[in-house]
């Protein structure tokens, strides 16, 4: 017991000096959250009202701060159908169970265009352990996208010289067998 109050102690002070810390420091923080422009950062509280969000959801779904700034619920930034089918209430729904949550989905940008990405839910709470919102990760990965349908293609590719290769092999060897026995009547009829 004596050392759980030790810890829990520890831990406020811990919990006190980053505090301070990111009071005194607030602008290196939000330059660092900036500093993911390939990511789309959102931080929501417990309801799904957005908080706060970087560059990177500025740049990846076409938004300006004005957008944004209207945006004021996150299921506004998931395409309809996905929000109708409830998909998204789904995902939202084990991150409550489980603490995170990933999958992928088609996001839509503010032009139209759209893009698959890899989305993260991660639950956040207080110092004292009481929650009080989430973080949305998200990514555009229509490099890897595309990146793995080059490699499916290149593996049909290599399957399909594969397959044509040991059947020339095969033909290769019904030939040698051919040979040899018209080589075998040549001699016998000598």
């Amino acid at each position: 017991m004596e050392t759980d109050t030790l810890l829990n102690d520890s831990r406020g002070l811990i919990d006190l000096k980053i505090k301070s810390y990111f009071k005194e420091n607030a602008d290196f923080v939000l330059t660092i959250i900036d500093g993911f422009f390939d990511f789309i950062i959102v931080a929501c509280d417990y309801d799904g009202n957005i908080v706060a969000y970087n560059m990177g959801c500025l740049n990846t779904l076409g938004y300006t701060y004005e957008d944004m700034n209207g945006i004021k619920e996150l299921y506004t930034l998931f395409p309809r159908d996905f929000n109708k089918s409830g998909k998204l209430q789904e995902e939202i729904n084990t991150l409550f169970q489980k603490g995170r949550v990933s999958f992928e989905l088609e996001m839509e940008r503010k032009n139209g265009e759209k893009f698959p990405a890899k989305v993260m839910f991660i639950l956040s709470k207080d110092t004292k352990g009481k929650l009080v919102g989430f973080l949305m990760i998200g990514e555009d990965i229509t490099r890897l996208k595309e990146n793995e349908e080059k490699l499916r293609r290149q593996v049909e590719e290599l399957e399909r010289f594969k397959k044509a290769t040991i059947q020339r092999e095969l033909r290769m060897e019904e030939l040698k067998r051919k040979v040899k026995e018209l080589e075998g009547r040549l001699r016998s009829t000598e």
